[in-house]
């Protein structure tokens, strides 16, 4: 099989969650092809950009995206050469190298075209390959990022690229859940979901998939799983196959509001209805309904709150 994984940069944010991710590559990578595509280690691109920013205004610009880039070509390098100390055979690759094609905006690019002929070849010869997520080359020959979250764009692209059987998104959560479990108590952990659903919770802020990635995902039907690096548990699998699912997220727009978004699998029905707008009665805040969406603009202080109750009553 050839197999696509993603690590972000929780999970490998020190030497104990790089060797720990490497035991876990190499479990996997028994009889498979696999490309690993990586995130840079913890809070590494935060701290890039203040650097940048303490010495230029200009940002994003060709000369952010050529120190951003380093992150992650840090942490390909560093996970293929603790691949090597395992004793495997490992090489890393740079958006550059393989290339991965993009266009845009510095600091927001878009893929365009990937090749895939070096990766093949690696795989000939027997190696798992790394690569570095977040990162293409313009026609130009400069280097371009694509934005947060740009590591599982990379990810999905390469598995589709390459037609892989399956794509695993690592993440510090173990799956996608209705609402964010570190906010939400009782949050429902999912086994499978799909594809609309995954697209609409991120498109409505769930951090646990990128946007761009979930469309990609659902353009080329690449199976895809989201799941955690610090357990052996199974995570989400998302396909076409999978059930609808209600969710409820929050993103920050930056003006001092969250909005908080119900992502429903089916219009709700007599009282369920007349229960989630009695909630939003208690609190002050502007409503917006779509098709399948509801969404509500409320104060800080009373977010949590406001998602706490919605998600009680949608599973109670």
């Amino acid at each position: 099989m050839k197999i696509v994984q993603k690590y972000g940069g929780s999970s490998l944010a020190d030497a104990e969650c790089v060797r720990r991710v490497a035991q876990r590559i190499l479990v996997d990578a028994k009889n498979n092809q696999m490309l690993v595509v990586v995130s840079a280690q913890g809070k590494t691109t935060d701290a890039l950009t203040k650097k940048y920013l303490e010495l230029s205004d200009e940002f994003p610009s060709r000369e952010s995206d050529a120190l951003l880039i380093s992150g992650e070509q840090s942490s390909a390098a560093l996970l293929a050469a603790t691949l090597r100390r395992y004793g495997v055979d490992a090489v890393s690759l740079n958006g550059a190298q393989i290339p991965i094609r993009a266009s845009g905006k510095q600091g927001d690019g878009r893929i365009k075209e990937i090749c895939t002929a070096r990766i093949r070849k690696e795989w000939k010869q027997g190696r798992i390959v790394v690569v570095t997520g977040f990162q293409g080359i313009t026609d130009e020959g400069d280097f371009i990022t694509l934005g947060r979250g740009g590591s599982d764009t990379s990810a999905v692209a390469l598995a589709a690229a390459l037609k892989a059987d399956r794509c695993m998104i690592f993440t510090d959560v173990d799956g996608v859940y209705s609402a964010d479990p570190r906010r939400i108590e009782d949050a429902v952990r999912f086994d499978s979901l799909h594809e609309d659903t995954m697209l609409d919770l991120a498109l409505h802020g769930a951090k646990v998939l990128h946007p761009r990635a979930a469309a990609l995902a659902k353009q080329y039907q690449v199976p895809t799983e989201v799941l955690t690096s610090f357990s052996d548990q199974a995570g989400t699998v998302i396909s076409v196959d999978a059930p609808r699912r209600t969710g409820v997220t929050a993103s920050n727009p930056g003006d001092h509001t969250v909005v908080i978004s119900g992502v429903l699998s089916s219009i709700p029905q007599g009282g369920l209805w007349t229960e989630i707008l009695n909630v939003f009665s208690e609190f002050p805040c502007s409503l917006k309904f779509g098709s399948n969406v509801f969404q509500a603009a409320v104060s800080e202080e009373n977010a949590t709150a406001l998602m706490k109750r919605l998600h009680h009553i949608i599973y109670k």
